[in-house]
């Protein structure tokens, strides 16, 4: 599933990226959503979140582990953008659901073009994956697996 983004300044694309996602998940029953953990950060929160967050630097450095379809990065590089804090900007999301991912991808790609037209380099990754999991050796989640047995309780 491909989303189209229109060519468009940064605050239309918050709310495409968050019309988008809702139209992903519409679909999708309130149990699946909650067993995922699908609920879409609204552009005025991500917005309030992102003036508070986000501050001037040469380089910035963005992840997002639960990325859905990208409505938070666009708001925070929204700022960044308006606000003329960085040169240089390293964007990384994760996803577990491939389609909110694409459409997150889409939404960074038009963010890229108006971050590059005033001046600041970025760079992004979406990836498909579980961030916690991804992070972890051989996707081998085994916190106590290494730890010796308890030889005698507590007397």
């Amino acid at each position: 599933m491909s989303t189209s983004f229109p060519a468009a300044d940064t605050t239309t694309l918050v709310q495409h990226a968050y019309a988008a996602g809702q139209d992903i998940l519409r679909v999708r029953s309130q149990e699946t959503k909650k067993q995922l953990g699908q609920f879409l950060t609204p552009p005025p929160l991500a917005r309030y979140m992102a003036r508070r967050v986000v501050q001037p630097k040469k380089e910035v450095h963005i992840l997002d582990p639960a990325v859905g379809s990208g409505v938070l990065l666009c708001a925070a590089i929204e700022q960044i953008i308006a606000r003329g804090y960085t040169e240089t900007l390293h964007v990384t999301g994760y996803d577990v659901d491939a389609p909110l991912a694409a459409c997150a991808r889409s939404a960074l790609e038009q963010v890229q073009q108006r971050a590059q037209e005033r001046g600041i380099k970025m760079q992004y990754t979406v990836k498909t994956a579980d961030f916690i999991l991804d992070q972890v050796p051989n996707n081998k989640p085994s916190l106590f697996d290494d730890a010796p047995p308890c030889i005698s309780p507590c007397v």
